[in-house]
């Protein structure tokens, strides 16, 4: 998450910046470590840079998008 906050804070304000905070997960909990961080990371970032995209990758590759 520290990463993260690095990162919006010296990116954010320019436009066009996407943010991925797990790329293609495979064999990971969804509900217990995947979906917790992301909310997270997505907070932390929110804080920061409410404008630029955040991509959230989801189980199997990030191919269940029905999951999210």
């Amino acid at each position: 998450i520290a990463f993260f906050k690095q990162i919006a804070t010296k990116y954010g304000s320019y436009p066009h910046i996407i943010y991925e905070t797990f790329n293609e997960p495979l064999q990971v909990d969804w509900a217990g470590v995947v979906k917790p961080y992301h909310t997270q990371v997505v907070a932390a970032i929110r804080a920061i840079d409410p404008d630029n995209v955040i991509v959230l990758g989801t189980p199997t590759w990030s191919q269940d998008v029905d999951v999210a």
